[in-house]
């Protein structure tokens, strides 16, 4: 009896560990059957990887290719726009040279105009060449009156030899000298004549009040490049 008792436990020893072994044995089938399942799921996240990795290279590559080509296009813009600068700096620097030869085109035909207006009212023959060497006067033409006109002319002429503007020279060829004018033509010589002879002026200059005058303004004379002083 004492032997088959120690064999019984023999054999449950035995098989208590045939039953762990085999718990154990079934656990790790489990483990890799889950092993496998998880490689299974690895490697299908890896296929769906590496084709969003594609796609992602794909797009990345069109992407570049249109930067390359929108990079070439800016740079055939910015050479165009810089044409059309130069082009435009150009048309800038055309219109003001136009400007300028309008302008200088109008300056002639004032000069022109107002040569034309001195020939037909100077005598025949003057040679209009002249009307740029020398100064012409309109005399009738300063004012309404007489001594308006006596007083424009002695002003005029004195603001001429300063160098100055004075509206009785605006009725004078000024603006048509070419330097300094070789010598000076009155037109209405008579006219002047008349209203000298019509005004007080020679009893004036006889007076002690304008001799008195005259002494203060002597040292004011003004003189003139045609004429020597004596």
């Amino acid at each position: 009896m004492h032997r088959l008792r120690e064999s019984q436990k023999k054999l449950q020893k035995k098989a208590d560990e045939a039953e762990k072994l085999r718990a154990k044995l079934q656990k790790e089938q489990r483990a890799v059957q889950e092993a496998q399942s998880a490689k299974g799921r690895a490697l299908e996240e890896a296929a769906h990887l590496r084709k969003d990795l594609s796609r992602v290279a794909e797009e990345r590559d069109r992407l570049s290719a249109e930067l390359a080509k929108v990079e070439a296009d800016k740079e055939a813009l910015e050479g165009q726009l810089e044409g059309y600068k130069k082009r435009v700096d150009e048309l800038e620097a055309r219109v003001r040279e136009l400007e300028g030869i309008a302008v200088q085109k109008e300056h002639l035909e004032a000069q022109l105009a107002g040569l034309s207006s001195f020939k037909e009212t100077l005598p025949e023959p003057f040679p209009q060449e002249a009307l740029l060497r020398v100064l012409v006067l309109d005399y009738p033409n300063l004012g309404d009156k007489a001594e308006e006109r006596v007083i424009a002319l002695i002003e005029g002429y004195w603001a001429f030899l300063k160098g100055e503007d004075h509206p009785a020279l605006r009725h004078s060829n000024r603006e048509l000298l070419v330097g300094e004018p070789e010598g000076m033509v009155l037109v209405g010589l008579e006219k002047l004549l008349l209203d000298l002879a019509s005004l007080p002026l020679a009893r004036w200059l006889r007076t002690h009040a304008f001799r008195l005058e005259a002494l203060l303004q002597e040292g004011q004379r003004p003189s003139s490049p045609r004429l020597r002083e004596e």
